[in-house]
């Protein structure tokens, strides 16, 4: 579970603040450095080389917070393009289902094979007269002895 560090330095005039993310040898642990306020702007620092911060460290902290504005400016057209989506959306949503005709057809022949169906079930379970003793059909004769 990672444990928080808190804030180990501004930079920038923003506020960087540490989690400690463990590892099975305390020597591989990374931090993650997370700029305060803003959830996609964190980094993985070895936890060695925060702990002696050299030109190298302090530099990839100094690019993360110089990154900025372009990342601001990915996250403004994420939004444009997913309200672009959304007013396209709403757009498909308002027009007439195009199909409308044809599936009107399609229940209408549903519901009549569905009618078939059922009828000829209905047959089938019904007594067949010809098997019955002691009634005539139409055509037949009887013999009496």
């Amino acid at each position: 579970m990672p444990s928080q560090t808190g804030i180990i330095a501004t930079l920038g005039g923003h506020e960087l603040r540490a989690r400690l993310m463990p590892a099975m040898d305390l020597d591989r642990a990374t931090v993650e450095v997370r700029i305060k306020g803003v959830s996609r702007a964190t980094t993985q620092i070895a936890r060695r080389s925060l702990l002696s911060p050299d030109t190298g460290t302090i530099r990839q902290l100094e690019n993360r917070v110089s990154s900025l504005p372009r990342l601001a400016a990915d996250v403004e057209e994420r939004r444009r393009e997913a309200l672009s989506r959304v007013e396209q959306a709403d757009r498909a949503l308002a027009e007439p289902f195009k199909q409308a005709e044809a599936l009107k057809t399609a229940q209408a022949d549903s519901a009549h094979i569905d009618q078939l169906m059922a009828d000829a079930a209905n047959q089938r379970n019904q007594p067949n007269p010809k098997n019955q003793p002691g009634q005539s059909t139409p055509g037949s004769k009887k013999c009496i002895v």
